[in-house]
């Protein structure tokens, strides 16, 4: 065979070299090391970027500011290790399913005891959207919020519908629009957001899909293919054994879709109510031995504001009878009045005196059971494989399945905080423990201030009034602190 010419062969090697270096390229850009992490916040960072309008006439600049300030805390901590070593034993021992990727585990509060101007506890008002984000993460400890470029509002737009609005700004990459809570991202292939949906009486919750924005799928670098897919959420407690206890979980089925596909959020099929995990006995526990001198003291004060209103009145008809009477009856009543509106001074005071001590005593809040939460992402080829996956996650979550929204009485408040809309009033404790405790303290409180103070028919009636206050709590199961095991009021 004759030698090939110098200038064939080097062409070839040339060739040669250059689709060594492309299939390099594409083996590293297949290879890419794609992580997926989960952030818990009060609104929704991309669905809820704001606008910045253009500026006016006059020069003034009309910017919507919600949430520019939002961050997507690193948390830390021995729990926090816990669940991350957990979460992390779990996924490799789920590292058989290739279509699934996991994300590290995000420590969050479910509950959360508010101390002014009474102590009342409800439900984290921090859990109002879950984003999960896939792609390539910056180094820790950046923060890349000052190269944030927000969305400005195209002057051509700004007549039309909110729908209709269109951004002019240069650079409206989802690795642009994560910035904005210090998500900083080499190259971010997809993100997901779902809200935390809670029933009125905040014994129930579910997630509704808030949108999704796909530049990639996780599993391939092409743009034609589709891939069904669902993600799921799971809440665990801190327990004595090293797998945290699962709580309840929580799943979006986002369908058939491709790299490119956009979604603003859609209503969706309903999906069924699960029930919110309640308070645990240590959590309340705790939140007893914490707040036992808060509980107390704004007992006795919304006591005194009952015994004073109740002076008042007998004081207003005391008065209006002195009026229409004479003689010696009138100097009587005269007398009474003048008894009813000192003791008024003495509970006023002691109202006071109450209020300064309440003051006084810590007043910020406290964040209840701490939970993990994670995340993770399916993308199957088979839509039937999808199916039959999400169909075993329900199946194995009916026991987390509500079975109603309301009722359900608990001693403790529960309430929404997740949006601007107004709070629902809090969810009353049961009548009976109501109507005990008031009573209990309205003893105290005439034993101390009222008639007959200090006697021992005073004294008798508020051990009968502390007895039925006890019995109540005993029937409600809410677990005793310390001083109440000691019998100490």
């Amino acid at each position: 065979m004759s030698a090939a010419p110098p200038l064939l062969l080097a062409a070839l090697v040339t060739a040669l070299a250059g689709l060594a270096a492309a299939g390099r390229g594409v083996a590293a850009q297949a290879t890419e090391p794609v992580e997926l992490r989960a952030f818990v916040n009060d609104r929704c960072i991309v669905a809820d970027e704001p606008w910045y309008r253009p500026a006016t006439a006059d020069g003034t600049t009309d910017r919507s500011l919600t949430l520019l300030g939002i961050i997507a805390t690193k948390l830390a901590g021995v729990f926090m290790q816990q669940a991350v070593d957990a979460a992390a034993g779990r996924i490799q021992s789920r590292a058989a399913r290739q279509d699934t990727r996991y994300a590290v585990a995000t420590q969050t509060s479910l509950y959360v005891a508010d101390l002014a101007p009474a102590p009342v506890v409800h439900l984290n008002g921090r859990l109002g959207c879950l984003t999960i984000v896939a792609g390539v993460f910056e180094p820790a400890d950046q923060d890349c919020r000052a190269r944030y470029l927000p969305r400005t509002l195209a002057a051509e737009s700004a007549a039309l519908a909110s729908e209709q609005w269109r951004s002019d700004r240069g650079d409206d990459s989802l690795e642009n629009v994560l910035r904005r809570a210090n998500v900083c991202m080499t190259r971010a292939r997809a993100a997901y957001e779902a809200r935390f949906e809670f029933s009125e009486d905040g014994t129930a919750w579910r997630l509704r899909n808030a949108g999704y924005r796909i530049d990639r799928l996780l599993n391939t670098e092409r743009d034609d293919p589709e891939r069904s897919v669902f993600y799921t959420l799971e809440v665990r407690a801190p327990g004595r054994t090293k797998d945290p206890e699962l709580l309840s979980t929580a799943w979006i089925d986002l369908g058939r879709v491709k790299a490119g596909t956009r979604d603003a959020g859609s209503t969706g099929p309903e999906l069924p109510w699960l029930r919110v995990p309640p308070l645990s006995d240590a959590a309340r526990r705790f939140y007893d031995d914490t707040t036992g001198v808060h509980q107390e003291t704004s007992a006795q004060i919304e006591a005194l504001q009952r015994a004073i209103a109740r002076n008042e009145m007998v004081g207003a008809t005391l008065e209006q009878r002195r009026r229409r009477s004479s003689g010696a009856l009138a100097q009587s009543l005269r007398a009474e009045v003048v008894r009813t509106q000192t003791q008024g001074l003495t509970l006023q005071a002691e109202l006071d005196a109450r209020r300064a001590e309440y003051a006084s005593l810590r007043q910020d809040s406290i964040e209840l059971m701490p939970v993990s939460i994670e995340v993770g992402v399916t993308e199957t080829a088979s839509e039937r494989k999808a199916l039959r996956t999400l169909a075993s996650v329900i199946e194995g979550n009916r026991d987390f399945i509500a079975s109603s929204v309301v009722g359900a009485a608990s001693g403790l408040v529960a309430r929404r905080s997740i949006d601007d809309a107004p709070r629902p009033p809090p969810r009353p404790a049961p009548a009976e423990l109501d109507q005990a405790r008031d009573a209990y303290y309205d003893a105290l409180v005439d034993a101390r201030l009222g008639e007959g103070a200090g006697t021992a028919a005073a004294q008798a009636a508020v051990s009968a009034a502390r007895a039925r206050y006890d019995t109540a709590r005993r029937a409600t199961a809410t677990p005793a602190s310390t001083r109440q095991q000691e019998g100490r009021p």
